[in-house]
């Protein structure tokens, strides 16, 4: 696809790029050129990130408590 994220040492995933489908995980459709942290559904940072995998209509986490 077009964006990629990132998953910083204090586990905050942030991510650019195209945002079409809403894969950027910020809870918008806007395209972003500079990287914007992802967001849970109720808005807040999403923090607890160990990876993060990212495909042409989707992004995935996987969380420091297992879950995805």
């Amino acid at each position: 696809g077009n964006s990629t994220c990132a998953v910083t040492t204090s586990g905050e995933a942030w991510c650019w790029g195209d945002n079409d489908n809403g894969n950027l995980g910020d809870g918008s459709t806007t395209d972003r050129p500079l990287a914007t942290q992802m967001r849970t559904p109720s808005g807040q940072p999403l923090r607890g990130v160990r990876g993060v995998s990212v495909g042409g209509y989707h992004t995935c986490v996987w969380m420091a408590d297992a879950t995805a």
